[in-house]
């Protein structure tokens, strides 16, 4: 994935896309996450699923917060931009 292509994505377009709920985009989301590795899924399912904290998530998978913070990000970038290419 270009690093440059994630940078130029908007916070308000990842959001807009990860939240719509119609069948086609929730099927395509979880498509994309099947892509995700495995330190990738188990943060966005103990952020999302599991509604922990960041501090929770951190320390569950060894993280510092911050490093938490910023996969997370990157990880919806991603997603994003799995998403908009299914379509």
């Amino acid at each position: 994935m270009d690093s440059a292509m994630l940078m130029n994505i908007s916070d308000q377009q990842i959001d807009d896309a990860l939240n719509d709920e119609s069948g086609e985009r929730v099927g395509k989301l979880n498509k994309a996450i099947k892509k995700l590795d495995a330190e990738e899924r188990a943060l966005i399912s103990l952020f999302y699923n599991e509604e922990k904290t960041i501090g929770e998530i951190a320390l569950i998978l060894g993280l510092t917060e911050s490093n938490a913070k910023v996969k997370l990000h990157r990880i919806r970038k991603k997603l994003y931009i799995l998403i908009t290419e299914a379509e």
